[in-house]
């Protein structure tokens, strides 16, 4: 059985920030089928262009769909005087059918640290059912 809670793959603590305690709580017990991770880049404009796949769980069967909803993640980091696009890592984890049907979890986050003066780094999440 694989959950959010014991996976050491995925960035629980940042993705925990998103929802409320008996929400994580809920979430973090639900057993996945699958999850994927990739490399990207942000662009200026806050989309990202995808790179490699860098870990699919069990297998690599999700990894198109993974892809697919990936390209929608979008990061506004904080790119002040560079031309130089600012590396971030995507995850999709897909859930197993619960009572509303499949949930699919993408989260994004900016893996430089953010420039000075600013408090966080850039994060994206989205849930929605397939």
């Amino acid at each position: 059985m694989h959950t959010l809670a014991g996976s050491s793959g995925l960035p629980q603590r940042d993705i925990e920030t998103f929802f409320s305690p008996a929400h994580w709580q809920k979430l973090r017990k639900l057993e996945y089928e699958s999850y994927v991770a990739m490399q990207a880049e942000i662009r200026p404009d806050g989309s990202v262009i995808l790179g490699k796949i860098t870990e699919s769980l069990p297998d690599a069967s999700w990894n198109d769909r993974a892809y697919e909803l990936g390209q929608h993640v979008t990061l506004r980091a904080a790119n002040v005087g560079s031309h130089i696009n600012q590396k971030a890592e995507i995850y999709v984890v897909f859930f197993k059918r619960g009572p509303d049907g499949h949930l699919v979890l993408v989260f994004g986050r900016q893996l430089n640290e953010p420039d000075p003066g600013m408090d966080h780094r850039a994060m994206y999440l989205h849930t929605s059912h397939y």
